[in-house]
């Protein structure tokens, strides 16, 4: 729940600056991006909640994700920065909160994941289509956006190694820290991470980039984590 009030309060952020940058003429996207900035506004606090009501409070952020959320805020322009946040980090984060509303230990929780996916999901729906209008309509840009795909994927996929969220996620998917249950999280963790490189390149596809995978490395990352996986009986 502290990784997720980190997400979001970034989420928040980084939308909200974009606000001022826009021509006035783009109502309908200066009203999405009012909206979204919103939702992720929401989302902070309902983490943050969740996160007080254990008797502990906030734990110990994450240097590693810290990071990788700075980069979202560091964007150029405005579809280098619907890439690296509508796409890739909203991509991510809507798998997360899928897999979180499966390993919810509560039916408060489950109901909390449901409900932001609904809003996350419709975040990522405006990224795609804000990334094929790019694709087909300044064909010269490709290049450009192959360039900003390779930074966000490197940057945002690194979160899989932050162990402040990674042992956490693993505990809560094996059920408990016994030695079979933390081998049952890691299977889960391992299938959860797969899952979100496969849904990303999916995303790509549909949008109008099939050559991606060919020219990212984290997909050769993909398809080795994959046979690794399969080697040992975990289905993706």
């Amino acid at each position: 729940m502290t990784f997720l009030t980190e997400v979001e309060m970034i989420a928040t952020d980084t939308p909200a600056m974009w606000l001022p940058r826009l021509n006035p003429d783009f109502i309908e996207v200066r009203a999405f991006i009012a909206s979204q900035a919103m939702d992720e506004a929401r989302h902070a606090e309902v983490f943050r909640k969740r996160a007080l009501t254990t008797g502990y409070g906030l734990m110990a952020a994450s240097p590693m994700n810290e990071m990788a959320l700075k980069h979202l805020r560091d964007a150029d322009s405005f579809s280098e920065m619907s890439v690296a946040l509508h796409l890739v980090a909203e991509g991510n984060i809507l798998t997360l909160f899928r897999f979180s509303e499966y390993l919810s230990p509560t039916d408060v929780d489950k109901k909390i994941f449901r409900l932001v996916m609904q809003d996350e999901a419709r975040h990522v729906g405006y990224g795609m289509q804000h990334f094929k209008y790019v694709l087909e309509n300044f064909p010269e840009k490709r290049e450009v956006l192959h360039a900003h795909l390779d930074e966000a994927e490197n940057i945002s996929f690194v979160g899989a190694a932050a162990t402040e969220v990674t042992e956490s996620f693993i505990i809560l998917a094996g059920g408990g820290m016994k030695k079979e249950q933390i081998d049952a999280g890691i299977k889960v963790t391992t299938q959860f991470n797969l899952k979100q490189m496969s849904e990303h390149f999916e995303r790509l596809e549909k949008c109008g980039m099939p050559e991606r995978k060919d020219r990212s490395k984290l997909y050769q990352m993909f398809l080795m984590g994959k046979a690794a996986a399969e080697a040992q009986g975990i289905k993706i």
